[in-house]
C-alpha cells in the first residue's frame, strides 16, 4: 500500500499502515470491482461477495494485523 519510495526507504519495514489508509484501500477495491478490472474476481474471492462482507473483512484483517504488529507506519504524503 505504499509507493516505491516509501517501500524502498526502509522506514515502512514490518509495520502496519496507519488506520487512516483503510477507507482509501476500501474505496480502491470497490473501484476496481466496479470497473471490471482484471483483479475484480480475485478481490471478490478473497475479500467477499458483498460490500458489507468486504468492509468487515478489511476491518477484521486490519485488527488482526495491528494486534500482531502494533507499530504503525504513516506515509510522508497525504492519502488521497
Amino acid at each position: 500500500m505504499a509507493c516505491a519510495d516509501c517501500n524502498g526507504s526502509g522506514n515502512k519495514g514490518g509495520k502496519a499502515p496507519v488506520a487512516d489508509w483503510m477507507p482509501w484501500l476500501e474505496k480502491r477495491n470497490e473501484d476496481l470491482i466496479s470497473s471490471q478490472h482484471p483483479l475484480r474476481e480475485t478481490l471478490l474471492r478473497q475479500t467477499g461477495a458483498t460490500k458489507k462482507e468486504r468492509h468487515d473483512f478489511l476491518r477484521s484483517t486490519y485488527s488482526e494485523a495491528t494486534a500482531e504488529i502494533p507499530a504503525v507506519w504513516r506515509p510522508r504524503r497525504a492519502v488521497t
